[in-house]
């Protein structure tokens, strides 16, 4: 019964998305015992496309420019996945190559990279 409950509790913190050190400035860096029932701030997820703006855009003409640059419906980088069996040694080269044509791509349409911290839904005009 006692591992049951220690299981639940456990689980519990890790779906929630908390975890015991919330950071290097946080309550249990300093020795804070109850650290663990803090709240945690959830922020808004944003994919990596949203972080690309420019004045007087759209939705529709940033998404329409980032998947002519390569990247997905959904504003992710739209690379494949890794399989296990390929190496990672070929795979990784040519992710970062997709993601430095991407970049290059969306800078000559004018747009200007903000990092995804910095978004908010009326800046990154995302969801």
């Amino acid at each position: 019964m006692h591992r049951f409950l220690l299981v639940i509790f456990v689980s519990a913190f890790i779906l929630t998305g908390c975890s015991l050190f919330p950071g290097s400035d946080g309550a249990c860096a300093r020795g804070d015992p109850f650290a663990i029932f803090m709240y945690c701030k959830k922020t808004p997820y944003y994919p990596i496309g949203a972080g690309w703006i420019k004045e007087r855009m759209t939705r529709e003409e940033r998404l329409s420019d980032w998947r002519t640059c390569g990247g997905d419906s959904n504003l992710t980088e739209g690379f494949r996945p890794w399989i296990s069996p390929e190496p990672y040694e070929t795979y990784g080269p040519e992710r970062e190559k997709h993601g430095k044509q991407l970049w290059s791509c969306m800078s000559a349409k004018g747009y200007k990279f903000i990092r995804i911290d910095e978004c908010s839904p009326d800046v990154c005009l995302y969801p």
